[in-house]
């Protein structure tokens, strides 16, 4: 994998991992796993949790809050419910990690795969082509914005240019809808594919 620094900066290296669980009767629940401790999101509660020694799988809980799992299988206890027969669904976690790490906006592409992150106003973003065989971390410009177009333009002169288009885009692979179409040029190559706002 080649990974190119433009303008540079670094990206956070502190272990995370995010997991959206759907459980019966339709509870469901975010976690968020760091390396000592793991942050809980429901309906009702958004709290840290503390990780315990646990006889099998691995096991977090505080003040009457214990969530538990162990391979595909997971539960949560609070004060107030009980969530069971939790499975973590794979694709809204992804959009829902790159939300907790501070992302406004998420697309993605088929043909060849690629993913596009956009932070804080364009000032730490992460382009990610070719199935992941390049790999793009930049600080961009404010965007230039038209509201006749209903669109919205990052550009690096002679290197880069992002369009994201207020458009209905249905995902070629997977038939999601989005609410944008997004467009990225790069290197004389260009990527077409579907996003949307995080926040």
């Amino acid at each position: 994998m080649k990974t190119i620094f433009f303008l540079f900066f670094s990206f956070s290296l502190l272990f995370s991992q995010t997991f959206v669980y759907e459980c019966q009767n339709n509870n469901n629940f975010i976690l968020e796993i760091r390396k000592n401790d793991a942050w809980l999101f429901t309906k009702d509660i958004s709290m840290s949790l503390s990780r315990v020694t646990s006889t099998s799988g691995e096991k977090y809980e505080k003040e009457g809050v214990v969530f538990w799992s162990q391979g595909y299988e997971a539960m949560l206890d609070t004060p107030t419910n009980k969530y069971r027969q939790c499975a973590n669904n794979r694709y809204k976690a992804v959009w829902e990690d790159a939300k907790l790490r501070g992302n406004d906006f998420r697309a993605v592409g088929n043909e060849p795969g690629w993913y596009l992150e956009i932070g804080e106003g364009g000032k730490r973003t992460l382009l990610v082509t070719d199935y992941g065989s390049e790999r793009y971390e930049l600080r961009l410009a404010r965007p230039y914005t038209s509201e006749t177009s209903r669109s919205t333009r990052y550009r690096i002169k002679g290197f880069l240019d992002i369009l994201i288009e207020a458009r209905r885009c249905q995902d070629s692979m997977s038939g999601h809808s989005f609410e944008s179409r997004v467009t990225v040029k790069i290197n004389a190559k260009t990527y077409k594919g579907c996003g949307k706002a995080l926040h």
